[in-house]
């Protein structure tokens, strides 16, 4: 039979990560409006517009995984930890029924 985990339900740390998903999403909303959506001033060098474009495609990459992670692998992760430990509790009473009926 497989122990709890330490952090608890398994819906612990998808919360917590759920949160930082937010936060992180908060801070990236700030950079885009402080660098004006990422456009470089017209007399900006090559490496200022690299950068820019660098954190415009990280946004966009970080709204992909946490939209993966938040859509599909969390909802997932909960169905099969449901799944789990519906099985261990049908293990149990089975040992139950089996050990009533040897006494």
């Amino acid at each position: 039979m497989a122990e709890r985990p330490p952090f608890g339900p398994i819906q612990n740390p998808i919360k917590m990560m759920e949160m930082e998903h937010e936060h992180a999403g908060e801070l990236m909303h700030r950079i885009r409006e402080l660098s004006q959506h990422y456009t470089a001033p017209v007399d900006a060098c090559n490496t200022y517009r690299v950068l820019f474009a660098k954190l415009e495609e990280f946004e966009n990459d970080l709204h992909l995984h946490v939209h993966l992670e938040n859509n599909i692998l969390f909802p997932r992760a909960i169905e099969l930890n449901c799944t789990i430990l519906r099985r261990q509790h049908l293990h149990k009473l089975f040992a139950q029924v089996l050990s009533q009926r040897q006494s």
